[in-house]
């Protein structure tokens, strides 16, 4: 906070420099009114319009001349500004009032009185995305001007907070309360935030449509307690909001012992809702290594633990990845969890519990804050210590990545994903992988050569997915009115039918209800030999 020529006393609720004048005797500051009302309740928001403009209104009283001297604007949860991508305004240009408009992300008036002449004031104020310090996610500056002369001005951070609710706070700190020495009151701030900045959406909505309370916290010169006001809105249309995220993922077998790594990266678009749990299943291969779990660390504080993994997280409230450490975290009693512990300036912690039982390992998160998230990739080295073993049928049969997740609108989501297989002697991907296992076709090399009556059994453990993808040869020709006849698909015992889809050497297999094992026969006429 700096106070330009005068410390004219406008630093009124969200400026200010410096606090000068002594305290009044008795406090009796209160808040009459605050609101943050955004200019649509639409949930959510998209990448290629505006977003809500976020009128903030707040209003004072006193009785002797007390006045705010520290100031929190606390947002709702998941109401949030896209900070990457914004041109910042050097400190200099701040200073001199002199910002480039592409800055601007916010503008309004303060209102004061000084007692002493009966006086009321009235001034316009400026917001500005500023050069952010140290570690902070970004920075705001605030201008006040008096007829056309910047008289005030004053920075703050734009912080994460992660309690009570992950959202961001402005602080604001050491408002002025006296003009030349002359005592003087603030009444009154309102401040509209664009919802475009740059020729770009700025702020998204909430993607839940449960109510959303943003909050005010003022501590004044002559109070003892913090004075707390909240606001809140409904936002709606969740049911309207997409959801698609995406999986995929790599299982590396180790050439040298029994280790296995896994990588995943789950993606997201601006416009989706956002994922508020997922349940990660892991490749039916992955064997846990449960002298690695009885390892875990023990230590009360996560981020002393040594790293099993590492995650980075990608998000457009940032301009860079975010790089975080990855724990394995005892529990008395119960199964440890993996700790993701996401490094200033969001300075979150989300946690992964194991689930251990039926065939396949999952893994629940269930603390996502609602923020946009382009993209996570969680990544578990192999090694003789590491978390998996590569099971028998690694680089013999098909693995997939899938998952259960759910978005804060209430919307659910089943991605699922070949997984992509590395380290298995005589191969480098799944996709050889699904070759080798389909190639149990009737090899058809010949020109003359025709289709033979004879079946092919594919046997995949579909462990609660929908989906199946199976890779063709390509010395086949899938006819797509004969997919209905020469595929049976058997789903637990059970002959089901099942939806089909070929493009480019890929048959994928829609079934009707989710189950464990599905056994895919494959004969003519739906396949025939390609003509050379």
């Amino acid at each position: 906070m700096h106070l330009i020529r005068r410390g004219v006393v406008l630093a009124l609720l969200a400026l200010g420099t410096s606090a000068l004048a002594a305290a009044p005797a008795q406090a009796s500051l209160q808040i009459s009114s605050f609101s943050l009302t955004p200019s649509t309740s639409q949930a959510g928001g998209s990448a290629s319009k505006p977003g809500p403009d976020l009128a903030i209104d707040a209003g004072f009283s006193t009785s002797n001349g007390d006045s705010p001297k520290d100031a929190t604007l606390s947002f709702a949860p998941g109401l949030v500004a896209r900070l990457n991508g914004i041109p910042q305004c050097t400190s200099l240009a701040f200073t001199l009032d002199a910002c480039p408009s592409g800055s601007q992300i916010g503008h309004g008036y303060i209102t004061g009185t000084m007692p002493l002449f009966n006086f009321t004031l009235s001034l316009p104020l400026d917001a500005y995305m500023i050069q952010p310090q140290g570690s902070e996610a970004a920075r705001i500056g605030l201008i006040v001007t008096f007829f056309d002369l910047p008289v005030s001005t004053e920075t703050a951070p734009i912080a994460l907070r992660t309690s009570p609710g992950v959202g961001l706070d402005i602080p604001l700190t050491g408002l002025p309360n006296q003009l030349d020495g002359i005592p003087v009151a603030i009444d009154g701030l309102h401040l509209t935030i664009f919802g475009e900045v740059d020729g770009a959406p700025f702020t998204r909505n909430p993607t839940s449509c449960s109510p959303a309370s943003s909050t005010l916290t003022v501590d004044s010169y002559g109070g003892s307690t913090s004075l707390v006001k909240q606001s809140s809105f409904t936002p709606t249309g969740c049911s309207g909001l997409p959801y698609s995220p995406t999986i995929a993922g790599t299982a590396s077998k180790d050439s040298s012992d029994d280790g296995m790594g896994l990588s995943t990266t789950i993606t997201q678009q601006y416009g989706e809702a956002d994922n508020q749990s997922i349940d990660l299943t892991l490749p039916f291969s992955a064997s846990p290594r449960l002298g690695a779990l009885a390892n875990a660390c023990t230590d009360s504080t996560p981020s002393t633990c040594p790293a099993v993994g590492s995650a980075t997280v990608q998000t457009p409230l940032l301009s860079q990845a975010l790089d975080a450490k990855v724990v394995l975290v005892a529990h008395q009693g119960s199964i440890p969890t993996l700790a993701i512990l996401l490094p200033q300036p969001f300075g979150i912690e989300l946690d992964a519990t194991p689930i251990l039982t039926g065939n396949a390992v999952q893994a629940l998160v269930s603390n996502i804050p609602d923020l946009p998230i382009s993209s996570l990739t969680l990544k578990l080295p192999g090694g003789p210590s590491s978390l998996f073993r590569a099971g028998v049928h690694l680089c013999s049969s098909p693995q997939t990545f899938s998952g259960a997740f759910t978005a804060w609108s209430g919307a659910t989501s089943n991605p699922t994903s070949p997984a992509t297989v590395t380290g298995c002697p005589g191969q480098t991907s799944m996709r050889k992988t699904a070759d080798r296992q389909v190639a149990q076709m009737p090899r058809l090399k010949s020109r003359r050569a025709r289709p033979t009556d004879s079946q092919s059994r594919i046997v995949v453990r579909t462990r609660g997915l929908q989906t199946i993808v199976i890779r063709l040869p390509e010395v086949l020709r899938v006819s797509l009115r004969q997919l209905p006849r020469g595929i049976k698909v058997i789903l637990d015992g059970r002959r089901v039918a099942a939806r089909f889809a070929y493009d480019r050497g890929e048959l994928r297999i829609r079934l009707p209800r989710s189950g464990r094992i599905a056994v895919v026969s494959i004969t003519p006429p739906a396949v025939s030999a390609r003509r050379h």
